[in-house]
Parts: structure tokens; sequence; C-alpha cells
């Protein structure tokens, strides 16, 4: 009655490392033992490359072999509250999540509004049950009421996630 959890940092495959092999088959059969497997997704992954918004530091784009090397880790568990998320727009949002949902990848952290962005993951397996609650820095990636982004860090609303 034990769920095991392999939780990784930022992941993000750009157009210059597309030929590359770049996952080991070592970390591939790590990730394999264990039921959920979590990454975050530092990029959208989209066709637009037009819609960049505008903020200080660099644009981060992922490439179409993003989802090719995440469904051959396995990684079934995606959060996309970050600080890159929102690079080309709501477009690149949109594309990203139709990316996790057309490769059946759970995701958290963002959405079309605050309200979206901020609803927690919740896994059973057996008799366990596993919250994952994901937020960002308040900035320039940050959904509002109106607005489509990641879920912006709020403390107090935070504490009421899921009430």
């Amino acid at each position: 009655m034990t769920m095991k959890v392999i939780i990784g940092g930022d992941f993000c495959i750009t157009q210059e490392y597309k030929s590359e092999i770049v996952v080991s088959d070592e970390v591939t059969n790590y990730f394999s033992e264990a039921d959920v497997r979590i990454v975050n997704l530092e990029c959208p992954v989209t066709s637009n490359r037009i819609e960049k918004i505008c903020k200080t530091g660099p644009h981060i784009l992922g490439s179409d072999k993003c989802f090719e090397v995440l469904n051959k880790i396995g990684i079934n568990v995606l959060t996309l509250a970050n600080n890159h998320i929102m690079d080309y727009g709501a477009v690149g949002l949109s594309d990203t999540i139709h990316n996790c949902k057309r490769n059946n990848i759970k995701f958290t952290g963002a959405g079309k509004d605050k309200i979206e962005a901020r609803v927690p993951l919740i896994i059973e397996k057996d008799r366990a049950t596993l919250a994952i609650l994901n937020f960002a820095e308040n900035e320039w990636a940050s959904a509002d009421s109106q607005k489509p982004g990641a879920n912006p860090y709020d403390v107090i609303a935070t504490d009421r996630v899921g009430s």
C-alpha cells in the first residue's frame, strides 16, 4: 500500500538539443520504478514563435521532442507554474496544456485563469493519496482572474486551496 514518487527538477529540451540523446537508459530505468514521476516543465511547448511576452530575461521554447522524451522517461505529472510557462503568451500555454492532455500527462500549476491555475492535482493509489500544489513567484507569468498563466504564490490563497 505504498506510492513511490520521484520528483525531478526543471525539464526543457530546446531546438538546439533536438537531435541529441538527452536522457540515459539509467535515468529511464530509475524513473520506471516509481508510480508517480514528476518534473517541472520549464518551458511552453508550442509552434507559436511570434507571441513572445514582454519580460526581462530569455524566452525559452521547448521543441516538439519534449513530449517524446517525457514519454520515454515515463513522466506522468508535470508542474507548470514557473517563470517561463508564459514566454509565448496564452497560445503557448494553451498548446502546452493540449500537449499534456494529448500525451496523457497530468499537470497542475497553470490554467486559463487564477482559479484554474491553483487547482491541486490529487493522485490516489490503493489507500494512499498525494496532493500536489504548484505555484511560482508572482511575476509576468502569473495568472489572474482575467488572464491565463502560472499559479502565483499567495500565502493566504495557498492556505485555502481545496477548501
